[in-house]
């Protein structure tokens, strides 16, 4: 009987002395995804086994929004953490705020297995100045009309989903090949970058289906959908998305973005869990 209490007691203390252990640390099945915000309306998105980037380079901020920090742009060029093991690199629109042909060289000529996907205008300014098939014959290229369907990608772990949205200021700047993108890392999240996106909502609606038939983690719009009844009715019904995060907010803040009570990236280096789930949940 002595021996049997002994080794309950044991058994007891063994139990009791890992309890604290295993409830600070969460459970190895428990996933987290996260946004990295890196400048203007670039995010890096570090999936479980997969990153994405969108926007990271550019040299123009107007002297009005957030530019990519040195250290930031060092990281990435070096591949250094948390920076390091991108898998695609995804361009929104080829103005100077959001993309710098001559930076997406430098960077793919680093990095051999980084892929790109990007819009035929910005694909043609990266053409013109290399001629490295090494990089060319990792591009693929989105050149869409208005109006046109959908254009799917698939590739092993991710499923790209690119629609062309009028850039905002339209119709002046029609001719501006902006591409909203939506974005499954397979088994895990599912994010949506809508670029310089104008928040009227004629130009999402022929797309309805397409953005009902997939609902999205998080969604990155321009911060000015916030600021008007369309754009919120978008962001909140018509997209389909579960949570947003406000991206090329300018240095000073909008006194109507700060009374909206919306979520917003402003600082780079600022980080947003994107989805949080079990690995056994998607």
């Amino acid at each position: 009987m002595k021996n049997t209490q002994t080794i309950v007691f044991v058994v007891f203390s063994i139990v009791y002395y890992f309890l604290p252990t295993a409830a600070a640390h969460p459970p190895s099945d428990s996933i987290s995804s996260n946004a990295t915000y890196l400048g203007n309306e670039g995010i890096m998105i570090s999936g479980r086994d997969t990153k994405l980037l969108f926007d990271p380079f550019f040299h123009k901020d107007f002297g009005i929004y957030q530019s990519v920090p040195a250290e930031i742009l060092i990281g990435l060029n070096k591949g250094i953490a948390p920076y390091d093991k991108i898998d695609y690199v995804f361009i929104s629109h080829a103005h100077d705020d959001h993309f710098s042909a001559p930076s997406v060289i430098k960077y793919m000529s680093r990095h051999a297995k980084v892929r790109l996907i990007a819009p035929k205008q910005a694909v043609d300014s990266i053409v013109s100045l290399t001629n490295n098939e090494g990089i060319l014959s990792r591009i693929t290229s989105v050149d869409l009309a208005f109006g046109q369907e959908v254009q799917r990608i698939i590739t092993d772990n991710i499923i790209v989903e690119a629609v062309r949205i009028a850039h905002a200021g339209w119709p002046q700047r029609k001719n501006i090949q902006n591409i909203v993108f939506r974005v499954e890392i397979k088994d895990d999240v599912t994010v949506m970058h809508l670029g310089d996106a104008d928040s009227n909502s004629i130009h999402f609606s022929p797309y309805q289906k397409h953005w009902s038939s997939k609902i999205t983690d998080t969604a990155f719009p321009p911060y000015w959908f916030y600021l008007s009844e369309q754009g919120k009715e978008l962001i909140e019904t018509t997209l389909n998305t579960k949570s947003s995060i406000g991206i090329h907010v300018p240095k000073k803040i909008p006194k109507n973005l700060v009374e909206s009570d919306k979520v917003f990236f402003h600082l780079p280096g600022e980080t947003a869990v994107v989805l949080e789930a079990n690995r056994n949940q998607k």
